[in-house]
């Protein structure tokens, strides 16, 4: 372009443009007159604005020239745009007809229902698994839905998609057929929450199976919820995944503390002289194990359980989880320790009655004949000792006599802290041999109560006089006496001796035990056989170096009986 047009101008004057007149060469012929030379310096500057013109458009055809480029380079950019468009148009069109067809595909085997209606709601396309329910044909296609409202079996279905379509929202719940199926029914409006709905589409899938299944799931929930028995299951780890709310009652350990914990953290290292570990192998080994353990609580306190402890499998036979399923059996464990003492006693009463008679009537005559022989001796320390050791042996005797039965006893009302000021008196002189002082802090104003004095009296001095052997020398024994808001009476006495030991300390009470030497466990014994006859109760707190605590209370004015 730019070469045409400087072949143009130099076409149409060779010239600059500002040259003067007197500088253009001319032929050599003679020069003109003045009229000539006017003529051609007016044909000059014509062709000089000739030429200004020609350059003029020629300079605005160079502009409609670029101009014209710059528009075709833009046209060959938008071509190339709009193929690559149109390419990208084609592989999604070619995406978007094979998700169709593997749509389409999915709607003709699915175990789902699929509906899609258009934004008039006109049925457009159904698979075939909503015929099983609905019964549409190729024909139904095109129609509203509003006259296929009778076809719907389904409870609400077509009030459902109207509402659907007119908030332009999805709907999501479960619905059931005339036949009794249930299904999940949900219904996606095209462009949820635009101004303008463009379709429909609507799936049904059978739950009818799963409900039922939830159903019998939900039972067992419930059923391990609220079953009596102490529950948790864990993984074959032994990680604690699962505990009922009664093992939360009796452990006070909340789901969420326990919830991942190893179960042997919760247990003891040994249960009957085998390892915990020892038997978790056996139940992991596919073994059941029952057994009886005692566990303890959040708190500190100790329970018994009667627990078993099985594997649960899955249908190839694989464990999959353990189940632990225990009663708190702490209750029964007691009544059978009490049912063992209460046989014990039952056997030592029987045995008294026979044993005491047929013993002291020989000891009468021992006794007797002690007492001659030590007239007639010098050295009476031998007979001392015999007349001794034959009263001691008149106690046991007296003793055994308590638990013989049947007895008769008088029972009377009689004011407790006069009872225990009789006995204070009576042990008062061994009390001031051994420097050790009674401190007492009586009640005003108790409520007597029904009882066989001489055996209340009984029951003091042995625990009293126990005491007194437990204390060193200037110790102190605290008698106290009061009333409850029920109105019972209890009385509780405490010294500062040697104390008791934890494992001795069940075992109080049996016949022949005791922490004394020369003891033979029949005081206590006997003391708490009368406190039970008499409708009381009694405990034994003591720890070793601290002192012994026993309480005993006994009901108000309680009727007399035999």
């Amino acid at each position: 372009m730019s070469d045409r047009r400087n072949e143009l101008s130099l076409h149409l004057l060779t010239v600059k443009p500002d040259a003067r007149p007197s500088s253009v060469p001319f032929d050599r012929s003679p020069e003109p007159d003045s009229s000539s030379r006017e003529g051609l310096e007016n044909r000059i500057r014509e062709l000089e604005a000739r030429n200004r013109e020609l350059l003029t458009r020629l300079g605005e055809r160079e502009v409609i020239a670029r101009e014209l480029l710059r528009q075709n380079a833009e046209l060959i950019r938008r071509e190339d745009k709009h193929t690559r468009e149109y390419a990208r148009a084609c592989r999604q069109l070619g995406e978007w007809q094979q998700k169709y067809r593997d749509w389409s595909q999915w709607t003709k085997h699915a175990r789902i229902g699929v509906l899609v209606f258009d934004f008039k709601l006109r049925l457009r396309q159904f698979n075939p698994q909503i015929t099983l329910e609905i019964p549409l044909a190729a024909e139904d296609i095109g129609r509203p839905l509003g006259e296929l409202a009778d076809k719907f079996a389904l409870d609400g279905l077509c009030a459902d998609i109207a509402w659907a379509a007119e908030n332009r929202v999805p709907l999501e719940r479960e619905i059931s057929s005339r036949s009794g199926r249930w299904y999940s029914l949900v219904i996606y409006p095209s462009g949820p929450g635009e101004e303008r709905l463009r379709g429909l589409q609507v799936t049904l899938t059978e739950i009818t199976e799963f409900r039922q299944a939830t159903a019998e799931l939900r039972k067992l929930s419930y059923a391990i919820e609220q079953n009596h028995s102490i529950i948790a299951i864990t993984d074959p780890a032994g990680r604690i995944e699962y505990v009922n709310q009664k093992f939360t009652e009796h452990t006070g350990y909340l789901p969420e503390e326990v919830r991942g914990l190893d179960i042997d953290q919760l247990h003891p290292p040994e249960i009957d002289g085998v390892s915990f570990q020892e038997i978790w192998e056996q139940v992991k080994s596919g073994n059941r194990w029952a057994g009886e353990i005692e566990m303890g609580t959040r708190d500190g306190e100790w329970y018994w359980e009667g627990a078993t402890m099985l594997p649960i499998k899955n249908p190839q036979g694989d464990i999959i989880h353990v189940l632990k399923m225990s009663q708190n059996i702490t209750e029964h464990k007691t009544a059978e320790e009490l049912l063992r003492k209460s046989e014990m006693l039952s056997a030592i009463g029987q045995l008294a009655a026979g044993v005491a008679h047929e013993i002291r009537n020989p000891l009468t005559a021992l006794k007797g004949f002690t007492k001659l022989l030590e007239r007639s001796m010098t050295n009476k320390a031998y007979t001392m000792i015999m007349m001794g050791e034959l009263e001691r042996i008149e106690t046991i005797i007296n003793e055994f006599l308590v638990l013989a039965k049947p007895q008769v006893w008088s029972f009377q009302k009689k004011q407790v802290d006069e009872i225990l000021q009789d006995v204070l008196m009576l042990l008062e002189p061994e009390a001031h041999m051994g420097n050790v002082q009674f401190v007492t802090r009586f009640a005003p104003g108790l409520h007597p109560v029904s009882c066989v004095e001489n055996q209340l009296k009984q029951v003091f001095l042995n625990i009293l006089k126990n005491s007194l052997e437990a204390v060193p020398v200037g110790g102190m024994i605290h008698v106290e006496t009061g009333s409850e808001p029920d109105g019972d009476i209890w009385v509780r006495i405490a010294d500062n001796g040697c104390g008791i030991p934890e494992e001795k300390l069940a075992r109080l009470g049996e016949p022949f035990y005791s922490t004394k030497e020369k003891g033979t466990g029949l005081g206590l014994m006997v003391s708490f056989k009368i406190i039970e006859n008499h409708r009381g109760t009694y405990s034994v707190k003591s720890e070793p170096g601290n002192g012994t605590v026993v309480e005993i209370r006994l009901p108000a004015e309680r009727e007399n009986r035999v």
